[in-house]
């Protein structure tokens, strides 16, 4: 789940919680203040009279319970909205020291594109299976970024490769809204047909999520939406 999504979720639970908190509290502090009936600690020209100590002495410490747990509560939420509402990705944990290797290519709902490999003779399945063959070398289809990370957002340069070609240029993110996209890129084309559709994403980029081991980079051909899914390379 995105960091955005994460944050608008704690946030909505934690003011769900502390209206519960207080309504419940209320209710209980309304019901045991209708039993107390101050009017028998004073004479009519306003006098104190004798007063009961336990009595009093009781009410005091209920009254001063519900405070400390009103304050401590209150104090609890308000570090739990702090965390969550203003939380961002660590961008150079998640994207610099290390390469990123291309695990698949899919379509927005999860199923896999093929549409790299099919003609209007149908589904190519040799040019498929030489362009797997391809994915699975070591150097090919790998992306690499260096770069500073200030106030949420990192921007620098990545280089990589497809099958046949460097791939190079400039990126940028934003921790908070996921905002990824590149610029300045090679424009070189590749020999194989997921080398080319790997470069164009990257350079076609508008979104990512990830962590320190997993990373999305999510794009548009056209008007279908894709994503990258890849791997750390080992």
């Amino acid at each position: 789940m995105q960091a955005l999504e994460i944050s608008k979720i704690s946030c909505n639970f934690v003011c769900h919680f502390v209206y519960s908190f207080l309504q419940c509290n209320s209710d209980e502090y309304k019901k045991d203040s209708d039993t107390l009936d101050f009017s028998r600690y004073y004479n009519n020209d306003a006098s104190p009279k004798s007063l009961n100590p336990r009595r009093t002495d009781t009410n005091r410490l209920y009254l001063l319970y519900f405070e400390m747990k009103f304050r401590f509560v209150l104090s609890v939420c308000a570090l739990i909205a702090f965390a969550s509402c203003s939380q961002t990705d660590d961008l150079n944990g998640i994207f610099t020291g290390k390469t990123w290797k291309l695990t698949e290519i899919r379509y927005d709902n999860g199923e896999l594109c093929r549409d790299y490999w099919t003609t209007p003779n149908g589904f190519n399945q040799e040019a498929f299976d030489v362009s797997y063959k391809l994915k699975e070398v070591r150097d090919c289809f790998t992306l690499t970024f260096n770069g500073m990370e200030i106030d949420g957002k990192a921007n620098g340069q990545y280089t990589g490769r497809a099958t046949s070609i460097t791939l190079s240029g400039n990126w940028y993110a934003d921790g908070k809204s996921n905002a990824f996209q590149t610029s300045k890129q090679s424009t070189e084309n590749d020999n194989d047909v997921l080398g080319r559709a790997f470069a164009n994403a990257i350079k076609n980029a508008e979104s990512y999520t990830g962590d320190y081991n997993n990373l999305t980079i999510y794009f548009k051909e056209g008007q279908v939406k894709k994503y990258l899914l890849m791997h750390i390379l080992r």
